[in-house]
């Protein structure tokens, strides 16, 4: 085995052994500073641990000299003599934020929930991150600054963003469900920002917007009823509206979520067929043919009229509306004889 140069680390079992050793092409061993993780064969410093376990304060490496300095409390790197240059981002698990007193070379300590501060009590910058949702306190508003008091102080509820008065600027996105079926997450409660008052409206359920409390626009796959509230649309139907003439859901397209995310097929069951929408405007599935067939389109007698090669090599048979396995190459032209048979026609002639 050759001779080995520069520190390191040996890793024994649950044990952690530092090499505080530099080894030189001659077999000549040399001390490593303290804190150091890698240093040449006379002893100099090259690379410093990232922290000092004890205390877990930054660790910076003094280039000249070649040695390790532990840097103050909440500093991220530090010179020579020990002054601190850049301090600690903002930790959002900790609340802990700390900003540079240049004239000291120290970190100050700022208050709860604020990024940058001029002292450990008056904020100059709040907390970003703190919005968004905790585990056992739920919805966490956005903070704004205060500036008489210089404390950051929480948005009205519901509120994301808010202004240097409080008054909120923007409310917290839809909260979202994982649908039964499978179909990944959807909507179902949203809030409107009330400008006159600054503050976020809960809206009713499956409404999307409601200005004063009211409904006027309801999410995907609901209607707005004449009572105001909002239904859902009949089964398989994505998107509806109310009809005059009957009083109730009229569907204006039908729900093509596997067409639209293929990403979400797993194994064949009950979703797994095209749906099309039947002359009397009721959505339907294209019991005949599924997804794993090949078949991503059905016409208004349950007919297939388009294929997709999901599964390797099918084509639309157009004589019995039907997927089948393409014969022979991919892209192959096939004689006009077989139009309708295993492929499509293309110029007089078939392709597959």
């Amino acid at each position: 085995m050759g001779a080995r140069t520069g520190c390191g680390t040996l890793r024994l079992g649950a044990a952690l052994l530092l090499l505080a050793a530099c080894v030189s092409a001659e077999g000549q061993v040399a001390s490593c500073p303290a804190h150091c993780a890698n240093c040449t064969a006379a002893g100099k410093c090259t690379e410093c641990e990232p922290y000092e376990s004890a205390t877990g304060r930054s660790i910076s490496l003094d280039e000249t000299a070649g040695t390790c300095i532990v840097c103050p409390s909440h500093c991220a790197a530090c010179t020579s003599a020990g002054k601190c240059t850049r301090c600690d981002a903002y930790d959002a698990s900790t609340n802990i934020g700390a900003s540079l007193d240049e004239a000291t070379g120290t970190c100050i300590v700022c208050p709860a929930n604020c990024e940058e501060c001029s002292s450990t009590s008056r904020c100059t910058r709040c907390a970003t991150e703190y919005f968004g949702f905790d585990a056992e306190e739920g919805f966490l508003p956005g903070l704004y600054l205060d500036a008489a008091s210089g404390t950051c102080k929480a948005c009205p509820a519901n509120c994301a963003k808010c202004d240097r008065k409080g008054r909120c600027t923007r409310c917290r996105d839809e909260l979202l469900l994982w649908a039964q079926d499978g179909t990944g997450l959807h909507p179902y409660r949203s809030f409107t920002l009330d400008a006159a008052t600054g503050t976020c409206v809960e809206c009713p359920d499956r409404c999307k917007f409601c200005p004063g409390g009211r409904c006027a626009r309801c999410m995907q796959g609901s209607f707005l009823d004449l009572d105001g509230s909002c239904q859902p649309c009949p089964e398989l139907c994505a998107e509806c509206k109310l009809d005059p003439a009957s009083k109730g859901p009229k569907c204006l397209r039908c729900d093509d979520f596997w067409a639209e995310h293929p990403a979400y097929w797993d194994e064949p069951d009950e979703w797994d067929f095209p749906v099309y929408m039947d002359k009397q405007g009721n959505c339907q599935k294209c019991t005949k043919h599924s997804w794993w067939g090949g078949c991503t389109r059905c016409s208004h007698s349950g007919r297939c009229i388009k294929c997709e090669d999901i599964t390797g090599g099918v084509t639309l048979d157009w004589s019995t509306g039907r997927c089948v396995k393409c014969k022979g190459r991919s892209n192959a032209r096939r004689p006009a004889s077989q139009l309708g048979k295993n492929c499509r026609p293309v110029a007089r002639r078939c392709l597959c």
